[in-house]
């Protein structure tokens, strides 16, 4: 369906709408949605493991996002899904370039979460911010590296260990998180957050 909105440039939007027939609308969605999970599923099919914050706030699934950035936010709740299925955190991150900034070295990581999984903490480390379900943070492509896991081992010493009842991930530097303490402040984002820097390096 082809049809203009706005009912100044449109005004017969009304009978057009009217004329509709219903199973044809209900059919032409179907089809839509079945489009857009067909990309979605062969962007999870290239998700691969990454170590949150060098580790000290566990492990989850991430996947390149360039090529589907209107699929996002939908994107990284499958992606969080398969992420717990696969016994780590209910957290996809979602990695992606932002054009605005003009820089290729720089990824915006978005990252949601299920149910009580508290993204918050790890983004406002990096500069960045958002609510419980749904952050995101700047990072050097570099930096990012260093997050995956290869097949023969970590880019880094880390280890990882899941207390079910505490929800309590550590590292091999006894590096602890918990779930149910991090800060839930943070700026409401969703598809349309603003990009923030990188943060800087410390002197």
């Amino acid at each position: 369906m082809n049809i203009e909105f706005n009912t100044t440039l449109n005004p017969s939007l009304f009978q057009q709408l009217l004329s509709l027939v219903l199973e044809h609308v209900i059919n032409q969605g179907m089809k839509s949605l079945s489009q857009k999970q067909t990309l979605i599923n062969e962007v999870l099919d290239q998700s691969y493991e990454i170590v949150l914050d060098d580790g000290a706030s566990g492990h989850c699934l991430a996947v390149n996002a360039d090529s589907v950035s209107d699929l996002r936010s939908e994107l990284g709740h499958q992606l969080a899904e398969k992420s717990r299925n696969q016994n780590l955190r209910g957290i996809g991150a979602v990695v992606y370039t932002v054009p605005e900034l003009k820089d290729d070295e720089i990824l915006k990581i978005s990252l949601r979460s299920l149910e009580n999984e508290d993204t918050t903490f790890i983004s406002q480390k990096h500069g960045g911010g958002g609510h419980r379900n749904a952050s995101s943070f700047m990072l050097k492509c570099h930096e990012f590296e260093q997050w995956k896991v290869v097949l023969n081992g970590f880019h880094h010493s880390s280890k990882r260990s899941k207390t079910s009842e505490s929800n309590t991930y550590t590292t091999s530097s006894d590096a602890r998180f918990s779930s149910n303490k991090v800060n839930e402040a943070g700026d409401d984002v969703g598809g349309n957050e603003e990009p923030q820097p990188p943060p800087q390096p410390r002197q």
